[in-house]
Order: C-alpha cells, then sequence, then structure tokens
C-alpha cells in the first residue's frame, strides 16, 4: 500500500446478487477495485484490476465464488 496514491470507499455494489462494500485504490501504473462481503467474514469477492502503463488500459477482473480455507 506505499504505492497507492489515492484510495476511496465507493460504496455498496453488488456482486452475484449480494450486497458487498466497494473499495477503489491508484497508483501510478494502476488502478484497481475490490468489493468485500460484509460481517463477520470479510472475505474478498470481486477484484478489478486496470493496467494504465499499457496501450489501451487493458482490464482484469476475478470474480471469488468459493473460498476453500
Amino acid at each position: 500500500m506505499g504505492n497507492v496514491l489515492d484510495g476511496h470507499h465507493i460504496g455498496k455494489g453488488v456482486v452475484d446478487g449480494v450486497e458487498r462494500e466497494h473499495l477503489a485504490f491508484r497508483d501510478a501504473d494502476t488502478d484497481w477495485q475490490i468489493w468485500v462481503e460484509a460481517g463477520p467474514k470479510p472475505i474478498p469477492r470481486k477484484y478489478v484490476i486496470t493496467s494504465k502503463a499499457l496501450a489501451g488500459a487493458p482490464q482484469y477482473t476475478l470474480r471469488i465464488k468459493d473460498w476453500k480455507t
């Protein structure tokens, strides 16, 4: 988190039909967003990573539906 230039709590968002906390962060080369399950088990459920260093700013999405810990 040392390279983070900016971070915000966007608010509530829906991932897979369930309300989640939506956070967004920026650094010089990358923007990323995360949706975290609220409640006693704050598990990340979705990440979106956008590369600002590559032409066309490709975006990658990861959805996590089942954690097996």
